[in-house]
């Protein structure tokens, strides 16, 4: 086992130097403990493109961790934002593990029932919650990147289709994040994850999120717009409805498609099933995008687009290996039905009201840590004056997972079915965890 006396004679890696980070803050002493074991085989072994926090996990259950040295936790981030129905949820086994004794891939030669089910149900959905122009139609995926990145190619598609390939460019808004693909990173603003990867993607130009004043950007040469209705890994912040209005104009006057990522604040997330039901009367979209919470944790995502759009695709337009596997859209079939429940829906609605009330309390009582709150439903960021990197350790200290995001956030994402009891107890912690800050 790795202690910290031999430590010091290894080469310092990225692996190695995220490691030797954890080492010291480990709730049991990490030299003697089997995290320190599991941190040092994936020193060897995996490339080192994480920050991991120092918790190697074993198993969970519901809306708690543990990891291999006994320790529980209360998860705040559920997979972010994947874990929508919680850890280790019985309905969700049952389905992957029967699913598993039929067939578990035969290709998109053929023909796949519990990947038509998904889309049927998704595209009924749909149509009773959004204006999309149906019939619509759904691509599968594996990850909200490999998404956003057919919805790039589709839309281009439509566009070179119905006017010609000077209209190829895509307008995107500060603080998005669509995915880390050379596509989706060149959509996605944030410098630190795009600079090393130049030249990326041509024709992407940027606007302001909640400002339509920057959207004269949107001219006759853009394909499509891409815009999350809730802002998350740059920084939880919900679209204005006035904004979204002014987006879907600017797309009607120049013959745009608007594309809705909801990879990490749909599917019920916000306290209603599509988080652009708010704005379905006059903000619709043409391309909407899903992954996270779909098979609440088994890899999948979807590119559903409007008819308009899907006329426009052909054989051998794109294609995906594993997209559609029937053992990750059986269980989606179910969540979908599960989440898009009052009973779910209702707890959403439930526990924004326990967070906000607590949060107002945060606000005052720690003036000088905290500045204000935003989000909408269970995806929620409590904001601060300066990186909350040490509050997210004590509180990770303490037995509550948390996140970081953009512009000082903290990223608070309990599962959807989360009981008031502990969201109580998680909030008690990021109290003590703000005394303890404030010391």
């Amino acid at each position: 086992m790795l202690s910290v006396k031999n430590l010091a004679s290894l080469p310092k890696t990225g692996s190695i130097r995220c490691f030797q980070r954890c080492l010291s803050t480990t709730r049991v002493n990490a030299a003697r403990s089997k995290a320190a074991a599991v941190m040092e085989k994936e020193a060897e072994n995996i490339l080192a493109v994480y920050a991991r926090y120092p918790v190697a996990v074993s198993h969970g259950k519901g809306s708690f961790l543990w990891d291999v040295d006994g320790n529980k936790y209360i998860d705040f981030t559920s997979g972010v934002a994947v874990n929508a129905l919680g850890h280790a949820e019985e309905n969700v086994q049952k389905l992957a593990a029967d699913q598993l004794t039929k067939v578990v891939h035969a290709s998109n030669l053929f023909y796949n029932e519990p990947a038509i089910e998904l889309a049927a149900k998704l595209n009924q959905s749909l149509s009773e919650n959004s204006n999309i122009k149906m019939p619509s139609k759904v691509f599968f995926v594996n990850s909200g990147a490999e998404a956003n990145e057919t919805a790039i190619k589709f839309a281009r598609k439509y566009a070179y289709t119905n006017f010609g390939p000077q209209k190829n460019e895509i307008v995107f808004f500060n603080n998005s994040f669509h995915g880390r693909t050379m596509g989706a990173l060149s959509i996605t603003a944030n410098p630190k994850y795009r600079e090393a990867f130049k030249p990326l993607l041509p024709g992407c130009k940027q606007a302001k999120f909640n400002d339509a004043s920057s959207l004269g950007v949107i001219d006759e040469n853009t394909a499509a717009v891409i815009v999350e209705p809730v802002q998350g890994e740059g920084g939880i912040c919900p679209a204005e409805a006035e904004f979204l209005a002014a987006v879907r104009k600017a797309c009607d006057k120049h013959n745009v498609m608007l594309i809705y990522d909801e990879v990490q604040c749909g599917l019920g997330r916000t306290g209603d099933l599509w988080a652009h039901s708010y704005v379905k009367d006059f903000a619709s979209p043409d391309i909407v995008t899903l992954a996270k919470p779909l098979a609440n944790g088994l890899p999948i995502g979807v590119t559903i687009v409007s008819d308009d759009i899907a006329k426009t695709i052909k054989f051998g337009d794109h294609g995906s290996t594993f997209g559609g596997n029937p053992v990750a859209c059986r269980v989606g079939s179910y969540c979908v039905d599960k989440i898009g429940s009052s009973e779910i829906l209702n707890n959403v609605r439930t526990q924004h009201k326990a967070l906000t009330a607590r949060f107002d309390s945060f606000k005052e009582k720690f003036p000088s840590i905290i500045r204000g709150y935003a989000g909408r439903g269970l995806l929620m960021g409590l904001q601060f004056h300066d990186a909350p990197t040490k509050f997210i350790d004590f509180a990770r200290e303490r037995g509550l997972l948390l996140l970081p995001g953009g512009n000082n956030n903290t990223r608070v994402l309990p599962a959807l079915n989360t009981p008031s009891s502990v969201i109580a107890d998680g909030l008690d912690i990021m109290e003590d965890s703000l005394e303890a800050l404030a010391k």
